[in-house]
């Protein structure tokens, strides 16, 4: 039984997105009576060139099988007559007409592998061929040779026409491989007379299934003609013979090492990929791989050497259970590279429904390792079962350069027609003027040039009328804010290609405008990108017109194009020549301190030609940048560099003005002589290596005036203290000086400072008689020098900045040990005096003056003397206030006395009367005796005495 099963496709991705068939535009092609028995219609097709008949057969069909013949103008089909009949009621089987059909160019062979002949000796299913050159009948091709009979029922049994080719001299080769080791006929005319020259696979040492596919081809070279038969037995086979099935041992076939169970041989197709020979591919759609089975591959060969097929690559299936590789069809050179392409076919892939992928021959014979999967032209698919069983090729039948491709779906009794689309070639180009030297003033100011964008379109031969639509998209980029002019915003326009003629090659132009504005950024090049695309793109259409081509896959479709637009002679670079001019707007030397900020004034004028990209770079040392043009400036992260491009072309006597750009002019100390200003000047900022340097210095100069020395005393400059002040309180007669700076800049590096004060007998001094620190707590370096009349203390400090003064305090007091000899002066004077020498600060001649300061401090000695009649009359008051307190004393006690007195009294009556009461009471309750009266009457007694005491 014929196999012809196999399944590739994975969604991968594809090199080449140009489909070549169409099934959206495909013909489904049915049997003229449908009922609910399948008939396998699309087991089998052929094409017969020259009558235009596609051939389909249904070899299951009433239990016979039926072929019909449909034509290609409206694709119905008519039923040939056959005169086939039954000669052996007992075999009831199906015959399988039309288990295999293959066509020549005026006439088509079909055969019936199962057919039942009687002969003398027994009745057997031999198989057998049937020719048909009228489309309307068949008849039965000759089984054997009139002087070759049958002699036993096994040769009988031999079931001819599971495999069948046709050569391109119409020489047939038919396979039987069913029946024992299998056997193969050859006709050499296709005629009903003609009889067969037999090969019997026993004679090859062939165990089974010899001529389970066969096929013809011009293997050995360009003229002789060969034909392949296969086994498919244990790891495979195909041998090779001319003819009379003259075995060809001169062919050097080097087979790959296979496996047992691929089918290697299963179906076999002959192309010419690499040359003027006939490469070989071989179908195995039973490999599996290390995880999937029936993977399916076919295997390729090619004539690249004199006399043998050498193993090129294998072509791998994409899904288990595909049998990919079941069917391999030569479909003809359909992309014009001079190589034919190949279908082959997974008729299980996608869960039964199948698949076939078109292979363009270039691409087999690619440098890729043999075994790895390669990249396929085109994978059809379609939701019938077994889509792929059957391939055939039909010859151009609309006369548009390219094969037609039908597909049989067998198990749902369909076949596909699908239309090729021929294809044209179509390069972009572009024609630009000169510039320089041709460019159009624009009413707007600007600039306009025009340039051609083209379409170079090669027609093939066919179709003799072609056409197609193309949209062309041209876009501007760049930095020179060109734009288009023409066509519309959008850059796109419609070309219709049109082949009307003979013609096989046509140029089609249209003028593009740019509009380069004046102050357009043409030191860099315009781009210009051009992109064409099919529009109406026939494989999307349901409607199939033969010269509605397709854009090949080879066409250069976008094109790129850097176009020099700038004023310049050299084409690649413009020679600018821009001269710098700085002006100060504050005088000169610069007193520092007068001002916090100060303004420089920058203007380029250009002498040479147009500076697209013209900029500058600018350093400044002792001062800092605080303002800048913002559009074209920009002011470094730490204040001291500024970068200015200029936003627009400076022509040729033009001036780029930049404006005024403000200093902080804090920033200099007294060690500073110069404020610098370093400009690069670039005529191009993109050529970093080409400047000019210019540098400008304004001299500094410093005033003493800055500094600020402030003296005081604690308790004043004129004090007066008493001798008990001296001796007890202790007061500091202490002196502060302040120094500092008035403006902002600071004085680095000193000053040196000398503190004076007298070494006086009378004043007692701390430890550290001096302390001198800024305001933030900064020590001075000290160092003091002490004599019996004076002491001096000399100081340097690193700085004195504005904020950070410095203070500087002298600790004194009267000695108190020493207050009679104080008490003996009328006044002590008590002086210190700082001095600042600025010598160390800078070397102008004004570092000779000396600032200084003093503090004086008056202290008047009083002495205490009092008057004799002060000491009498003091005395006299406080006598009197003595006996003023005595008396009120006395005069209250007295009357306390009296008042307690009173008081008693009437405590006592109370206390009697109570107590006669309690008595009485006690002798008429009780019956208490008359001698015990004077007992109560000395208890009330005792009572009175405690009441007095207490008051």
């Amino acid at each position: 039984m014929r196999l012809v099963l196999f399944l590739c496709l994975l969604h991968h991705y594809i090199l080449r997105s140009l489909a070549i068939y169409s099934m959206l535009a495909s013909k489904k092609i049915l049997p003229p009576v449908r009922n609910s028995n399948l008939s396998y219609f699309g087991f089998g097709i052929a094409y017969v060139t020259d009558k235009k008949s596609l051939i389909v057969s249904a070899p299951i069909e009433d239990n016979i099988g039926q072929v019909y013949v449909c034509q290609t103008n409206n694709f119905t089909c008519e039923p040939v007559k056959r005169h086939i009949l039954r000669e052996n009621d007992k075999y009831d089987h199906n015959y399988w007409l039309g288990a295999t059909v293959e066509a020549g160019s005026t006439f088509f062979i079909t055969c019936a592998p199962l057919l039942v002949h009687n002969m003398r000796i027994g009745t057997g299913s031999t198989g057998g061929c049937f020719i048909s050159k009228n489309d309307f009948s068949i008849e039965k091709l000759f089984l054997r040779r009139e002087n070759s009979p049958i002699r036993t029922l096994k040769g009988l049994m031999s079931s001819y026409g599971w495999s069948l080719a046709v050569s391109d001299k119409n020489s047939v080769v038919v396979g039987g491989p069913g029946i024992s080791n299998g056997k193969t006929l050859l006709y050499m005319t296709p005629e009903p007379s003609t009889q067969p020259d037999i090969l019997d696979g026993m004679d090859m040492n062939v165990n089974f299934n010899f001529g389970y596919s066969v096929t013809t081809g011009y293997f050995a070279t360009p003229k002789l003609l060969m034909y392949a038969v296969s086994s498919t037995y244990r790891l495979g086979q195909v041998l090779f013979y001319g003819e009379q099935w003259r075995f060809f041992k001169q062919l050097k076939f080097e087979q790959p090492k296979t496996t047992v169970g691929e089918m290697f041989g299963a179906s076999l197709c002959s192309a010419r990929i690499f040359g003027q020979r006939s490469d070989l591919l071989v179908g195995a759609p039973g490999r599996a791989s290390d995880k999937e089975y029936n993977v399916g591959a076919v295997y390729v060969f090619v004539a690249e050497k004199p006399m043998a097929l050498s193993f090129k690559r294998i072509i791998t299936g994409r899904k288990e259970g595909s049998m990919f590789g079941s069917a391999i069809i030569n479909i003809g050179d359909l992309n014009g590279d001079r190589k034919d392409d190949i279908a082959i076919a997974a008729p299980f892939e996608n869960d039964g429904r199948g698949a076939v992928y078109i292979y363009c021959g270039a691409e087999i014979l690619g440098s890729k390792e043999k075994k790895k999967p390669f990249n396929f032209l085109q994978v059809i698919e379609s939701e019938e079962h077994g889509f792929g069983l059957a391939l055939s090729v039909l010859k151009d039948y609309d006369q548009n350069g390219c094969n037609e491709l039908a597909i049989g779906s067998p198990f749902n009794d369909t076949v596909y027609v699908l239309p090729c689309f021929a294809y044209v070639t179509v390069q972009l180009y572009t024609e630009f003027p000169d510039l320089q030297n041709q460019v159009i003033e624009n009413k707007d100011g600007g600039k306009e040039f025009l340039f051609k964008s083209c379409l170079h379109v090669t027609y093939p031969k066919k179709p003799a009328k072609a056409y197609a639509e193309i949209e062309v998209q041209v876009e501007i980029s760049g930095n020179t804010n060109a734009s288009l002019s023409n066509p519309g915003s959008d850059g796109k326009y419609k070309v219709k290609i049109e082949k009307t003629n003979e013609q096989t090659e046509q140029n089609l132009c249209k003028q593009i405008g740019v509009f380069m504005p004046k102050d357009g950024q043409y030191d860099s090049p315009i781009n210009v990108k051009i992109t064409a695309k099919q529009i109406n793109d026939p494989q999307h259409q349901s409607h199939f017109d033969p010269s509605h081509v397709r854009i090949h896959e080879s066409s250069l479709l976008t094109l790129g194009h850097d176009v020099w637009a700038a004023q310049c002679q050299n084409k690649m670079s413009c020679l600018p020549d821009i001269r710098l001019n700085i002006v100060n707007m504050f005088p000169e030397p610069y007193l520092l301190g007068s001002s916090e900020t100060e303004d420089i004034k920058m203007e380029i004028k250009n002498h040479g030609e147009v500076a697209y990209s013209a900029c500058l770079k600018v350093d400044v040392v002792n001062a800092a940048i605080v303002r800048a043009p913002a559009l074209s400036c920009t002011i470094s992260h730490h204040d001291y560099s500024l970068t200015c491009i200029s936003q627009k072309p400076i022509h040729t006597n033009d001036t780029w003005d930049l404006g005024n750009i403000s200093l902080k002019m804090t920033q200099a100390t007294n060690k500073d002589e110069f404020i610098t200003i370093k400009v690069k000047v670039f005529g191009n900022c993109k050529l970093t290596q080409n400047f000019t340097l210019i540098e400008k210095q304004y001299k500094l100069t410093r005033d003493l005036d800055d500094i600020e020395i402030i003296g005081r005393a604690s308790l004043g400059t004129n004090i007066t203290l008493t001798a008990e002040e001296i001796k007890l309180e202790q007061k500091n007669l202490d002196h502060i000086y302040t120094i500092r700076n008035k403006v902002e800049n600071p004085w680095i590096g000193g000053p040196t400072i000398q503190i004076t004060f007298m070494n006086l007998q009378y004043l007692q001094y701390t430890k550290t008689p001096i302390i001198a620190q800024t305001e933030t707590g900064v020590e001075l370096d000290c160092a003091i020098i002490s004599t019996d009349s004076k002491i001096t203390t000399n100081c340097t400090a690193d700085k004195l900045v504005k904020g950070d003064q410095i203070n500087v305090i002298i600790h004194m007091n009267v000695d108190p040990s020493k207050i009679d000899d104080v008490m003996s002066l009328e006044n002590l004077i008590v002086e210190s005096k700082i001095e600042v020498f600025p010598g160390s600060l800078w070397s102008e001649p004004s570092s000779k003056t000396i600032l200084s300061q003093s503090v004086v401090t008056t202290v008047t000695i009083e002495k205490t003397t009092v008057a004799l009649w002060i000491i009498v009359v003091a005395s006299l008051l406080g006598l009197l206030l003595l006996s003023i307190i005595y008396c009120i004393v006395v005069k209250r006690t007295n009357l306390l006395r009296r008042k307690n007195k009173e008081k008693t009294k009437v405590l006592r009556k109370s206390i009697r009367r109570q107590t006669m009461r309690r008595s009485m009471m006690a002798q008429s309750a009780y019956g208490r005796l008359p001698e015990d009266e004077p007992r109560a009457l000395s208890v009330v007694q005792e009572d009175l005495q405690l009441c007095e005491t207490q008051s």
